[in-house]
C-alpha cells in the first residue's frame, strides 16, 4: 500500500479513537466520520443511521449522523433529493 494513503489510514483510525477515548458524543464521532466518508468519495450527500422497527413492526431511521447534504443545493433541493429516495414515506 502507498505510503501516504497508509498514513492517512493510520491518522484517520487515531483520530476516530481519540475522540471516543475522550467520551465526545457520538454524533460528533459519527459527523465526522461522515465528513471524511463524504470528501473521500466525492459524494454530494450522505446519512450514517439504523434502520430499527417500531413496536408495530414497521421500519424507522434512526439518524445517527445529520443528514450531509450537497452544498451546490438550496436546503428546499436538498429535501427533494432526500424526498426522491427510498426513506420517504
Amino acid at each position: 500500500m502507498n505510503q501516504n494513503v497508509e498514513s492517512a489510514r493510520q491518522a484517520f483510525k487515531e483520530k476516530v479513537l481519540d475522540m471516543c477515548l475522550r467520551g465526545k458524543p457520538s454524533v460528533e464521532v459519527f459527523s465526522f466520520l461522515l465528513d471524511s466518508f463524504i470528501n473521500f468519495t466525492s459524494s454530494e450527500f450522505g446519512f450514517i443511521g439504523d434502520v430499527l422497527e417500531d413496536t408495530d413492526g414497521a421500519p424507522r431511521f434512526s439518524e445517527l449522523a445529520p443528514f450531509q447534504l450537497s452544498p451546490g443545493l438550496t436546503q428546499a433541493e436538498n429535501v427533494i433529493c432526500l424526498n426522491e429516495g427510498s426513506f420517504a414515506t
